[in-house]
């Protein structure tokens, strides 16, 4: 269930992120208190794991403050509501998935020569897809 509501919130951003280059932080409450929730009744993490996956986020909210928003802070708060969902470690390998994501794309960008219509990047995009390959690593090595 818990993989539903996050694939879920990683589309919806990743929609906006891509047609606005922002995200709202409108929904993004609901979804921690969705996450909040499912750990309450099934227990799948403890406290820690869900302060060190907010962890995340917060330090990438102080990387756009400190950069004066070269990074947006709507994608730190993002991953601090990920990182209710999946933990410090699984919050960290869905950050790097996507930036991993986002430097081949990038890499792509400056080969074919579009840099000047690709200076911004929405990043939430990445990280959907960064999510949708842990989920299918998850699957492979469940052997289903």
């Amino acid at each position: 269930m818990e993989h539903g509501i996050l694939l879920g919130m990683l589309a919806l951003y990743g929609v906006e992120d891509l047609r606005k280059k922002t995200i709202s932080a409108r929904f993004l409450p609901l979804f921690a208190i969705a996450g909040m929730g499912l750990h309450l009744f099934f227990q799948k993490l403890s406290v820690v794991s869900i302060l060190l996956g907010m962890a995340v986020g917060l330090a990438m909210m102080g990387v756009s403050a400190l950069t004066r928003g070269s990074i947006g802070m709507g994608d730190g708060m993002l991953l601090v509501v990920s990182g209710v969902f999946l933990g410090g470690a699984a919050n960290v390998e869905l950050l790097f998935t996507g930036l991993l994501y986002a430097a081949v794309f990038s890499l792509g960008v400056l080969a074919l020569g579009k840099h000047k219509k690709y200076r911004e990047l929405p990043f939430v995009p990445f990280l959907f897809l960064g999510y949708l390959t842990m989920l299918l690593i998850e699957l492979l090595s469940a052997g289903v």
